[in-house]
């Protein structure tokens, strides 16, 4: 994932929580908490990989794979790429130059042309849409190439890869020389978020504060 991409995912995370006027303890709390949802998403969204395997609509060998490398909701997006690829393209031409194969590929869907680019020697393919580069998995006009395939190259597997831990631990940013004053900040944050409950729960009532 390019720098870019990864904080525009976690502004998104934690941009909803936060807020210029918070005070430390505050902010603290709010960034533990939203930490604490997201782990709990993945985790909902793990355990449903894990019990459960997502449903084939072809008998492709390419798809059995991806349902394999790929969570569920990853997984749907890479079948409905995959659908595209067999009912809404179609490639036009086939060029060579200098071992890097161009094909013009006609997307029926969005009635457009786009062309994939390949290269035998490295195994990678570079689309002009680019979907691959800022979602990690194929697109429709590579998947095109690739249906014939039994399996997914490592080169398209991509950052989607089923995770089987959270994409950042909570651990790795605090140092290690620091457990203890993570500890006390943990009781602090603990300690304020049961005094907020409180005092929502007492509301205007003077003698309840």
């Amino acid at each position: 994932m390019r720098t870019t991409s990864s904080s525009e995912c976690q502004n998104t995370m934690f941009g909803n929580l936060t807020a210029p006027i918070l005070s430390l303890v505050e902010f603290w709390v709010r960034f533990v908490h939203a930490l604490e949802s997201h782990w709990s998403r993945e985790s909902k969204a793990e355990n449903v990989s894990l019990i459960s395997m997502p449903k084939l609509k072809t008998h492709m060998d390419i798809e059995k794979h991806g349902k394999v490398m790929y969570t569920h909701t990853n997984f749907y997006i890479f079948h409905n790429q995959l659908c595209d690829a067999l009912f809404n393209c179609e490639i036009l031409s086939i060029s060579t130059v200098e071992g890097d194969t161009t094909y013009k590929i006609d997307d029926k869907r969005h009635q457009r042309y786009i062309y994939v680019v390949c290269n035998k020697e490295s195994q990678d393919a570079t689309c002009t849409c680019r979907i691959f580069q800022s979602e990690g998995i194929p697109c429709a006009h590579t998947l095109l190439l690739l249906k014939s395939l039994k399996e997914i190259p490592a080169c398209f597997i991509g950052i989607k890869l089923a995770a089987k831990k959270p994409i950042f631990e909570l651990d790795t940013i605090v140092p290690t020389g620091c457990a203890q004053v993570w500890q006390q900040s943990r009781m602090i944050s603990n300690a304020s978020s049961q005094l907020y409950k409180c005092m929502d729960l007492a509301g205007q009532d003077v003698d309840k504060l």
